[in-house]
């Protein structure tokens, strides 16, 4: 492999983990709905609300992060969301009540979203137009 392979691995590599925050986050809480409504006394309909919040809350963050990302430039951006997203996952462990934690699940949706919005403009910058969708798809399998 030439240094311009290893690179280009080593870059979709890290963009594909980046990209699998948002999945990820939604996949492994799915199954924790049930025991969230029994742990907070609430009905499901309470519990279904953090994944509208979290939805809500990563529709809003790309409008919002598309703009920084490019008067602030992309590192910042992203390492800004990717903090926020672990402290907001950290609060959404410690929320004491549902109302707390439907809060919490829209900034981790909302930062969530830093990632989405960087991927996607990191590799138009990086990669030509015909190289682009290439890898591109490699980013999204990774995921």
């Amino acid at each position: 492999m030439t240094t311009r392979q290893h690179s280009s691995f080593a870059i979709v590599f890290i963009l594909g983990l980046l990209a699998m925050l948002m999945p990820l986050s939604i996949d492994m809480y799915l199954p924790a709905l049930p025991v969230i409504s029994a742990q907070f006394g609430v009905p499901a309909g309470s519990t279904q609300m953090t994944l509208s919040t979290y939805i809500l809350g990563f529709a809003l963050g790309q409008l919002i992060y598309g703009p920084m990302a490019d008067s602030f430039g992309r590192k910042p951006v992203v390492l800004g969301g990717t903090l926020v997203f672990a402290a907001a996952a950290v609060a959404c462990a410690l929320a004491n009540t549902i109302d707390q934690l439907i809060v919490m699940r829209f900034f981790h949706g909302l930062a969530a979203a830093a990632a989405s919005v960087v991927i996607n403009a990191l590799m138009r910058d990086i990669y030509p137009k015909e190289e682009f969708s290439r890898m591109m798809s490699f980013v999204m399998l990774v995921t």
